[in-house]
C-alpha cells in the first residue's frame, strides 16, 4: 500500500482522479456544506433531497435506477472530498469517512440493494475510496486504525472486478472496470494479489480500447456524449498513470487524440454536444480535456468558445466511415447563419443505440433545428424511454410504425455507401437493412449553405405504410399547408420542408405532443419530455420514394424540380443539375451532366448481408 507523505495536517493532491465533473468553488462548498446537514446532491439530473445518510443505502425517492445506482458509486463522498482539496477544511473529509464507513455497515460484504454491487458502481466506487484511502493516510495519526478499515474492501472490489462473470467485454462499463482494477492495485500494491490484478487490467483495458474506439475516432456506443465522457475519464486515467510512471500512458493518449478530434467536428456550433443517441445535449467543458494534446485542444477550443479562443480546423467537413457519421457545415465561424448538418447510420453494439439508422440532425440559425430526442432516462420500461429510442422520434423512415430491429443477427446491416464533397456541396449515400424484408437507402444532398435534399428508397417485399419523419426542435413552432411546413422561430420562418416527389397516394400529417400513439416529443432535460412538433410524409405499398427539401431560407421560393424514373433520380436546381443513378451495385453521382468520383465506402450487398467492408480515410 502506498505510504503516508507527512505528517502534518493539510490536504493534500491525490493521485487519484475524480470520477464527477469539473465545478466552481462556490458550487463545490455548498454541496459540500448541504451534505454536512444530510441534504444529499448526487449530479444534476436529480434535484437534492434531505435525508439521512444512514438512512439511504435502500432508499428510492425517484423511483429511478440511476439514483440508486449513483448513490452506490459513493460519489457524494467524493462531492466533500473536493471540498476538502479546495479548502484544506478537514470536517469535509471526516464527513466523506463517515459515509464510506456507513455504507461498508450497510452494504459490505453483501448488500440488499441491487445497485450496490453492480458492475460499473463497484467500478466507480473503488477509484473513490482509494482516493478517499490516499487523504487518509496523510492525516489519522490520531486515530491509526483508520487506514485500516480500507484493505479488506478493497480487496473485494478488486476481485470482483477481476472476476470473468462480473466483467462487462465491449462496453464502457468494462473499460471503467478495467481502469479502477488498475487503480485499485497500485494504491494497495501490498495486496497479495495486486500485481496479478495490475497486470489484468493491464491486458483487458487495452483490449477494451481497441474494441470501443473506433481508427476513425469515433465511438462504438453511437453516442457523442459518451465519447465525451470516455475522453474525461481516460483522460484522467492517462494522467493516473505518468504520476505512478507507467510507460504505456502515450498509447492512451493517442487514442484520446483521435477522440477529441472526432469531438470538435461532432460539436455543434454552439459548442453542445449533439443528442445523438443516449445524449441530452450537454455542453462540453474543454477543462474536462485540459491534460490532452494542445495541438488538438486548440481546435477543439475553437468550436466551444464560439470561435473567441484556438484556431478553426483545417477541414469544414469529416466523414467518420467506421463510427457512420458525416458531418457537413457551412462555415467554421459561429455567425446566426451558420450551418452543420450531420447524417449517421451504423449498427456496431446495441449499448446506448436507438433506432436511428439513416437519420439526420440539422443545426441553423443559431440553434437546433431538425433534432434527435434525447437519453429521458433508463428506466428502459417508462413510456417516455420507450419513445426516445423508437424509430419513429428519429430523422428517418419507419415501416409499418415500428421500430428497426437491432438484435445481433442484424449487426453490420447499417453503414455508408459512398460519399462526395467540396466547397460548395456534399453528397453522401448509406443503407440499411434493420426491417425485416425492407431495403431502405438513403442519399443526401447538401447545397452549401441552406439547402438539403433527402432522397429515400425503400425496397420491399410485401405491402407496407412507409413515413419519412422529420423532428423538429421544441423551439420551431410549425405550420402546414397541403406537404409543405414551415417552422417558425420567434415569430420569424426559419426552416420549409417540402416534397419535390409528390405521387397520387402521399399523404402529410403534423403532430406535436401526442401521447397516442407517442410522437412529437423531445427531451431538453433529465426525465421530462417537451412537447415539439413531427412532420411525416406517408406512403403504402411494396416500394416507396420519398424526396424532400429542406430549405433555411424559407422567404426565398425554391425552383427546385426533380424527375424519378425508376432508379434514376433527376434534379434540377437554378445554375446545376444533379443525376443520382442507383441501378448498379454502387450509386453513381453527376453534375451538370459530369461523372463524380465518389469514395466507396461498403457495398450495398455488404450491408445487405451484415459484412460492411469499411474503407479507413487516411
Amino acid at each position: 500500500m502506498r505510504t503516508k507523505h507527512s505528517d502534518d495536517n493539510t490536504s493534500r493532491a491525490s493521485s487519484v482522479f475524480f470520477i464527477g465533473d469539473l465545478r466552481d468553488t462556490g458550487e463545490i462548498k455548498a454541496i459540500a456544506d448541504g451534505l454536512l446537514n444530510d441534504i444529499i446532491f448526487l449530479n444534476y439530473n436529480f434535484p437534492v433531497i434531505q435525508m439521512d445518510v444512514k438512512d439511504a443505502w435502500l432508499s428510492d425517492p425517484f423511483s429511478n435506477r440511476s439514483w440508486r445506482f449513483w448513490l452506490h458509486t459513493l460519489i457524494i463522498a467524493e462531492h466533500l472530498l473536493r471540498a476538502y482539496e479546495t479548502f484544506n477544511d478537514r470536517v469535509y473529509l471526516d464527513r466523506a469517512l463517515a459515509i464510506y464507513l456507513d455504507w461498508k455497515l450497510h452494504n459490505f460484504p453483501k448488500s440488499e440493494s441491487e445497485m450496490a454491487w453492480h458492475d460499473h458502481s463497484t467500478a466507480l466506487r473503488l477509484v473513490i475510496i482509494c482516493k478517499l484511502y490516499e487523504h487518509c493516510l496523510y492525516l489519522f495519526d490520531d486515530k491509526p486504525s483508520i487506514p485500516g478499515e480500507f484493505p479488506t474492501v478493497v480487496a473485494e472490489h478488486c476481485r470482483k472486478l477481476a472476476t470473468p462473470s462480473f466483467y462487462r467485454p465491449t462496453h464502457n462499463h468494462g473499460l471503467y472496470q478495467d481502469t479502477a482494477l488498475y487503480v485499485g492495485s497500485v494504491i494497495f500494491s501490498d495486496l497479495s494479489e495486486s500485481e496479478s490484478w495490475r497486470m489484468l487490467a493491464k491486458k483487458r483495458l487495452y483490449v477494451q480500447l481497441e474494441q470501443l474506439f473506433l481508427p476513425d475516432g469515433s465511438y462504438l456506443e453511437h453516442t457523442p456524449s459518451y465519447n465525451y465522457l470516455l475522453g474525461i475519464h481516460l483522460n484522467r486515467f492517462a494522467h493516473f498513470l505518468q504520476l505512478v510512471n507507467e510507460s504505456d500512458h502515450g498509447k492512451l493518449q493517442e487514442i484520446i487524440m483521435k477522440q477529441i478530434e472526432c469531438l470538435t467536428y461532432m460539436m455543434q456550433p454552439d459548442g453542445i454536444i449533439p443528442p445523438i443517441g443516449d445524449g441530452n445535449g450537454d455542453r462540453l467543458e474543454a477543462a474536462n480535456l485540459s491534460d490532452a494534446f494542445p495541438d488538438q485542444m486548440d481546435n477543439l477550443n475553437y468550436v466551444v468558445s464560439g470561435g473567441s479562443e484556438g484556431t478553426s480546423p483545417a477541414a469544414l467537413d469529416r466523414i467518420f466511415p467506421t463510427g457512420g457519421y458525416a458531418v457537413f457545415r457551412s462555415d467554421w465561424e459561429f455567425t446566426p447563419e451558420t450551418v452543420q448538418l450531420i447524417f449517421y447510420s451504423a449498427f456496431n453494439s446495441k449499448v446506448h443505440k436507438h433506432h436511428d439508422d439513416l437519420s439526420i440532425i440539422l443545426f441553423g440559425h443559431g440553434g437546433q433545428l431538425l433534432t434527435d430526442p434525447g437519453k429521458y432516462n433508463y428506466v428502459y420500461d417508462s413510456p417516455g424511454r420507450k419513445y426516445v429510442v423508437s424509430s419513429i422520434a428519429h430523422n428517418s423512415v419507419t415501416v409499418d410504425d415500428g421500430d428497426t430491429v437491432i438484435d445481433k443477427r442484424n449487426a453490420g446491416k447499417s453503414g455508408f455507401t459512398s460519399y462526395y464533397y467540396d466547397d460548395t456541396m456534399a453528397y453522401i449515400s448509406g443503407a440499411h437493412h434493420l426491417y425485416p424484408g425492407v431495403l431502405h437507402r438513403r442519399m443526401v444532398i447538401y447545397l452549401k449553405p441552406h439547402d438539403i435534399l433527402i432522397l429515400d428508397l425503400l425496397e420491399g417485399e410485401a405491402d407496407h405504410k412507409y413515413e419519412q419523419v422529420f423532428n423538429f426542435h421544441p423551439d420551431v413552432d410549425c405550420v402546414i399547408d397541403k406537404h409543405k411546413v414551415t417552422g417558425i422561430i420567434n415569430h420569424k420562418e426559419c426552416i420549409n420542408v417540402q416534397p419535390l416527389y409528390i405521387p397520387d397516394n402521399l399523404e402529410s400529417t403534423l403532430v406535436r405532443g401526442s401521447e397516442k400513439p407517442w410522437r412529437g416529443w423531445h427531451c431538453q432535460e433529465y426525465g421530462k419530455l417537451t412537447p415539439a412538433c413531427s412532420l411525416g410524409f406517408i406512403q403504402y405499398g411494396k416500394d416507396a420514394r420519398f424526396a424532400a427539401h429542406i430549405s433555411l431560407t424559407p422567404s426565398v421560393e425554391p425552383a427546385a424540380s426533380l424527375v424519378w424514373n425508376g432508379l434514376t433520380i433527376k434534379i434540377s436546381l437554378p445554375g446545376k443539375t444533379f443525376a443520382v443513378d442507383l441501378s448498379g451495385e454502387q450509386d453513381t453521382l453527376t453534375i451538370d451532366n459530369r461523372n463524380i468520383e465518389l469514395t466507396r465506402i461498403n457495398s450495398l450487398q455488404s450491408i445487405i448481408h451484415g459484412i460492411p467492408v469499411i474503407h479507413i480515410l487516411p
